[in-house]
């Protein structure tokens, strides 16, 4: 069977020997066809950590492979619901587009981001923790 791309990249996928012999079902997501050169980065923000994001926030990766050359990308999509991330922590999801291009940047790296978001009084920032959990405590 020949299945054909309506355009060029790679295809990305999970380990081969997971799909062997592996019977697929109809609408069964395989893997994804990526453009090489435009890419992209997913990240958790922690829901106790998450402030208003919107979307065109200024973003910074710093990979792990180059954690000294950062590279700038733009928040496309904050996550409104909480979901699991990999690391088991109720987090929601963020995506961004690397803008520029960086030598070590690549598919499939991981790395730590850092979103810039609007300026905020820095009482709010202090206490923020200390009221949420006052309200946990009271129920109000």
């Amino acid at each position: 069977m020949l299945i054909k791309a309506p355009s060029a990249g790679v295809f990305v996928y999970s380990d081969p020997n997971d799909w062997a012999g592996r019977p697929v079902q109809t609408g069964e997501r395989v893997g994804l066809l990526a453009d090489p050169a435009v890419l992209g980065l997913q990240a958790w923000a922690p829901v106790n950590e998450a402030v208003n994001l919107k979307p065109g926030a200024a973003m910074t990766l710093f990979m792990r492979v180059a954690p000294l050359d950062p590279v700038e990308a733009r928040l496309d999509y904050a996550g409104y619901q909480a979901i699991e991330a990999p690391n088991g922590v109720a987090s929601y999801l963020l995506r961004g587009t690397v803008e520029g291009q960086s030598a070590q940047a690549r598919i499939g790296l991981r790395g730590t981001a850092r979103i810039s978001g609007d300026w905020t009084v820095l009482g709010y920032l202090m206490f923020r923790r200390p009221f949420a959990a006052v309200r946990e405590w009271c129920g109000c």
